[in-house]
């Protein structure tokens, strides 16, 4: 990404550029949004998966969504800021 401009503040250029990444991030899943879209075992399927097969990571899921910190979304672009 850009660099902060000589004199900015630091920790205003991160929040700054982390605003542009959420709405970037949301603007996404909203444009994609509808009936149907969102489709998830539910919380003890998926510690009954973890427990049994030792899963640590979600394929198809979102950072709006994630049950594991470690997942992978659709859309790399906007959600890799976001752990995916």
């Amino acid at each position: 990404g850009a660099e902060p401009r000589a004199g900015a503040n630091s920790s205003s250029f991160e929040v700054n550029a982390f605003h542009r990444q959420l709405w970037c991030m949301l603007a996404r899943y909203q444009a994609f949004s509808g009936a149907g879209y969102q489709a998830a075992v539910v919380g003890n399927g998926f510690n009954e998966i973890r427990a049994q097969f030792g899963v640590h990571a979600e394929c198809f899921a979102s950072p709006l969504n994630c049950r594991y910190s470690r997942f992978f979304s659709a859309f790399r672009d906007t959600d890799e800021a976001f752990g995916s």
